[in-house]
């Protein structure tokens, strides 16, 4: 139901933009040097326009996106265009129209929030956005999807967003889709889901946060859930770079937090840090293979290098992410696009080698092994 959401919302959003696109224009606006500038120009044209803002450009605004389905984005062929805060105390960017905005290629710095949907509805990809006293992004009373501009694609157009206390917040009844994107030194949390709202987050990176992920207050994540066949981009692993682990929990869960999916790869002093009003779904495993791998031999072309085998069942290689269980003797794993194998597992002394028995979707032919060494 949850997956069906993200994709009703942005089907009614695109729906909408196909209808009134079309009474918008396509303008270049410049900043000029002078405050307020850029929201002139993009108050002087019509709902549904493409506004675009050629670099190098640095631009001081608070900018307040009204009229419906507006496209804000930056050509930054010859240089960044950065939008800075005019005023700290306000956000930088405030969508409150009852359509749907597109926000890219900018950096973005300062302001409480980088950008603030309140009441409004976006979608942000491409964007770097710094050094907020709140949250890089907020999500208040709306609907947004971060990371992609389209959550049908086989890959995101990510966010970096860096410096801010919170990374991305989703509060106040809201919903968002966050995935693919990289969240690093937002000393509360990486993401904030809380207030009876609901979150889609996959495919990041959070490293050096406080929390990686707070989820409260009667509000769900769901994290990388499988089967995501159709959309695999959803199907994504979050992960933390083993040298920048969050110094608070993995996941942190309160007050009628509900969280279903796969911890994957994120990493804190804890995977784990829940009361008991917190909802779990993950699954533990306690097999030999729990732990990090490299690659010593195989017969199989192109295989990856490196192997992470996490106890709530989710894996990492070099090059992907899937699904795994297992015994002492037996290994069997799903890709997230639904290819499956089954095989046989031996040990030795800080090795493996699986012999792939059973397979199906091409993943590997009958026959083929590796043998890992652990880390």
């Amino acid at each position: 139901m949850l997956k069906g959401k993200i994709f009703a919302s942005f089907s009614v959003l695109v729906s909408s933009l196909c209808f009134l696109v079309s009474t918008g224009w396509a303008v270049n606006c410049a900043c000029n040097g002078k405050v307020g500038a850029l929201q002139a120009c993009i108050n002087s044209n019509p709902p549904g326009s493409t506004i675009t803002v050629v670099g190098p450009a640095t631009c001081y605004e608070n900018l307040t996106l009204v009229q419906d389905l507006d496209t804000l984005t930056a050509n930054t062929t010859s240089g960044k265009v950065v939008l800075a805060a005019a005023n700290s105390s306000m956000p930088v960017i405030s969508v409150v129209g009852t359509g749907v905005s597109f926000i890219s290629g900018f950096t973005i710095q300062g302001g409480t929030f980088g950008i603030d949907c309140d009441l409004g509805n976006a979608i942000i990809f491409q964007n770097t956005i710094q050094n907020c006293s709140v949250a890089g992004i907020n999500v208040g009373g709306g609907y947004a999807t971060i990371g992609t501009n389209n959550p049908k694609n086989a890959a995101p157009s990510p966010n970096t967003i860096i410096n801010c206390p919170v990374g991305v917040q989703v509060t106040v009844h809201s919903g968002a889709g966050i995935v693919g994107n990289t969240i690093k030194s937002c000393k509360t949390a990486g993401i904030v889901v809380d207030s009876a709202s609901q979150a889609d987050i996959a495919g990041n990176t959070i490293d050096g946060c406080g929390n990686a992920i707070s989820v409260s207050e009667n509000s769900s994540i769901r994290l990388s859930d499988r089967p995501y066949q159709t959309f695999p981009m959803w199907g994504s692993l979050n992960k933390t770079d083993a040298t920048l682990k969050n110094t608070g929990a993995a996941i942190l869960c309160s007050t009628g937090g509900c969280i279903r999916g796969y911890a994957g790869g994120l990493l804190g002093s804890t995977l784990i840090s829940a009361d008991t009003t917190c909802i779990q779904n993950f699954k533990t495993n306690s097999s030999q293979l729990v732990g990090s791998w490299a690659l010593v031999s195989t017969n199989i072309s192109n295989a990856p290098k490196k192997y992470t085998f996490y106890p709530d069942g989710a894996g990492l290689t070099d090059t992907d992410s899937f699904m795994w269980s297992g015994t002492a003797t037996t290994l069997s794993l799903t890709t997230k696009i639904g290819k499956t194998a089954s095989g046989a597992l031996t040990w030795g002394a800080g090795y493996a080698t699986l012999k792939w028995t059973i397979t199906s979707g091409t993943l590997v032919p009958v026959g083929s092994w590796i043998t890992m060494k652990r880390q």
